[in-house]
């Protein structure tokens, strides 16, 4: 994958909140996982779009209006695109899907890549919680340290997938690589994206996205 950015400040957005009315059929969460897979779908029908998801075609209608209203996509006859700005976000977060079931909990794994945060990883627990709270059964966080993949807590893993993750990514010292792992492609993407947001500062203390660029 060619043309992965630095993660820059977020651009704060009011996050998604149900206090005038009936709570909304969606999360933030959602915001970035329907951005992230018209970037990989494009163009995409929204029924299609709400496949991939897993939601209903109502609540992919209400996401990519909020999405539409932020700039970030285009809706079209012939499907659904991103504009620049919405394609900006989308180099921020790469990602992937992976085989290192070696290291992760369950037989569908998707990586994300966050730039130059190594210094943000505790021992990964944090991003594993954010995993296991947006659906998935777990997540792996991985560090690049002089030329090696290392996890957190668990001496040895990841020495032998660098490889596997440099085909996915090009990756740099100092980079994390966190592996959202569930039984369908969707939960284990849904839970990457959650550790890679928490490993960002993007969620809130109680599990949801604080903040969408």
């Amino acid at each position: 994958m060619t043309g992965v950015q630095p993660i820059p400040p977020p651009v704060p957005i009011p996050h998604v909140r149900g206090d005038r009315g009936p709570s909304p059929r969606f999360t933030t969460l959602h915001l970035y996982a329907a951005l992230l897979l018209v970037g990989e779908m494009e163009p995409v029908s929204r029924g299609s779009l709400a496949a991939a998801m897993d939601v209903g075609e109502g609540t992919i209608r209400s996401i990519l209006g909020r999405l539409a209203d932020l700039g970030m996509v285009e809706v079209r006859r012939n499907g659904v695109r991103l504009t620049s700005r919405g394609r900006d976000v989308v180099r921020l977060l790469p990602f992937g899907d992976v085989d290192v079931r070696g290291l992760t909990v369950s037989e569908r794994n998707v990586a994300f890549l966050v730039r130059r945060a190594a210094s943000r990883v505790a021992n990964g627990v944090e991003q594993r919680d954010a995993a296991i709270m947006a659906g998935a059964d777990g997540a792996t966080t991985l560090v690049v340290s002089g030329g090696r993949l290392s996890a957190p807590g668990l001496p040895g893993a990841g020495e032998g997938d660098l490889a596997t993750l440099e085909a996915v990514f090009p990756l740099e010292e100092g980079d994390v690589v966190v592996v959202g792992s569930a039984r369908s492609r969707i939960l284990a993407f849904y839970g990457g994206l959650a550790a890679a947001l928490s490993l960002l500062g993007w969620l809130g203390g109680d599990g949801r996205v604080a903040r969408f660029l």
